[in-house]
């Protein structure tokens, strides 16, 4: 078999024996399920069964999400092991929206921390529709579960109108930083959704990089 990330060529044995959770599927030696397969242990260790949209994927994430080959990787994911941090810096943004809903549009939890930045293709986290929680593990610089910022045009977080939508943030504090075109209003929807307190620092400064001068936002709620 080939190792997914080596491409060496292993036997059966050497792939479950290589450290960490590795496993046999088809002819590749890997350590997660491909889209609408899922992993379950068996007497041999792990492998993928057929789910379909069914599926229950966990993904695991140590690096940030700044391409749209790794972001293709996370396709079908619910369960996301670890932080999902998104990072588009080029300046090509058409589609991108789309290709995170086909790619994000499963995710359920996500058990560390949900970062967002300098991402100018971004206007709203609906492509994150599905997301229900947020465990918070390891915040981000020592408080931060939710960190959005320097997003330039980012205008709304999720729809909040729909009566089915929830999230749980069980650990830490979020702020969003220097998000121009996000109006106070949509935070402080969250903040009730989430049962944050109303407790909020504000700082405003200018903001040069617009070409219209406007006042930047940063919030920060803490968990009851």
């Amino acid at each position: 078999v080939i190792h997914s990330d080596s491409f060496r060529c292993l036997t059966a044995d050497e792939c479950r024996a290589t450290k960490g959770t590795w496993w046999v599927f088809g002819n590749h030696c890997v350590n997660d399920c491909p889209p609408y397969y899922e992993q379950h242990e068996s007497k041999h260790g792990f492998e993928c069964r057929h789910c379909g949209h069914n599926c229950t994927r966990y993904c695991h994430l140590k690096h940030p999400v700044e391409s749209k080959d790794k972001l293709e990787h996370l396709k079908g994911c619910t369960h996301i092991n670890g932080s999902l941090n998104i990072y588009f810096k080029e300046d090509n943004i058409d589609g991108l929206e789309a290709e995170l809903m086909e790619n994000l549009g499963s995710v359920v939890r996500i058990s560390g921390n949900l970062i967002i930045r300098r991402t100018k293709g971004i206007r709203s986290l609906n492509f994150l529709q599905k997301l229900r929680y947020i465990g918070g593990e390891k915040p981000e610089n020592g408080k931060y579960s939710v960190f959005i910022y320097e997003n330039q045009n980012l205008r709304k977080l999720w729809n909040f109108s729909d009566p089915n939508f929830h999230l749980k943030i069980n650990n830490g504090i979020f702020a969003f930083h220097d998000n121009p075109y996000l109006c106070l209003t949509e935070v402080e929807k969250l903040a009730e959704i989430t049962g944050l307190t109303a407790s909020i620092r504000k700082t405003t400064y200018l903001n040069t990089r617009m070409v219209t001068m406007q006042l930047a936002l940063l919030s920060e709620w803490t968990s009851w």
